[in-house]
């Protein structure tokens, strides 16, 4: 009996479509693959293979997070500026007489508006978008808000308010980042690996796609 089947069986046209499929919802990046008959470009088993590829990881994490810290305090930064303005000159749009003070509680509020939409925005971008733009403002206006609430109750401490006027800041930057990396990490997780047919001309062969 001959071993080996014809190019056209069914089995091998199957397993065919059945790894162009899986390759293509992939999606494109960088992967490494570790075949069952030791296809791939690198062995899991060498030491200094594995040490590498995770010192690149690790460089890579922190090169993007370094990223994501700039680009939040930044826009942030330019975000508490704009908005601040915007509120100022809208609470003194039209007015002819102003006393001391005037439109100070509107450039303030406009100043958390937009640091706070700015730093979402920048910690997004940042992190190449991958996690939720909308969980990271929503995260940062909670921090505001919690600390305003403690100004409040301190019934205009100044040492309370300098605190808060340093930490407030620090703290949106920190859990805005945090959740950002957490729903980014979380939703790559599902994508890293998969599981791939690959054919050859003996039949085909079970592949393991690791992303990195």
């Amino acid at each position: 009996m001959n071993g080996h089947r014809k190019g056209g069986s069914p089995g091998l046209l199957l397993s065919t479509l059945v790894a162009a499929l899986l390759l293509t919802s992939a999606g494109p990046g960088q992967s490494q693959q570790y075949g069952a008959d030791g296809l791939g470009s690198a062995d899991p088993g060498n030491p200094a293979t594995a040490l590498s590829t995770s010192g690149l990881a690790v460089q890579a994490d922190d090169n993007l997070l370094g990223m994501t810290i700039v680009a939040g305090a930044g826009l942030g930064a330019a975000g508490f500026v704009l908005g601040g303005l915007a509120g100022y000159g809208i609470a003194r749009a039209g007015d002819d007489y102003c006393e001391d003070w005037c439109g100070f509680p509107e450039a303030m509020l406009g100043a958390a508006v937009g640091g706070t939409l700015g730093m979402a925005l920048g910690v997004h971008l940042g992190n190449k978008r991958r996690g939720s733009f909308a969980l990271d403002f929503l995260v940062g206006a909670l921090v505001w808000g919690a600390g305003i609430g403690v100004v409040a109750l301190s019934d205009g401490d100044e040492t309370v308010g300098t605190i808060a006027a340093i930490t407030i800041p620090v703290a949106q930057l920190a859990g805005t980042i945090w959740v950002e990396r957490s729903v980014g990490q979380k939703r790559s997780r599902s994508q890293d690996v998969a599981v791939s047919i690959v054919p050859h001309r003996d039949g085909a062969a079970l592949a393991l796609t690791v992303e990195f």
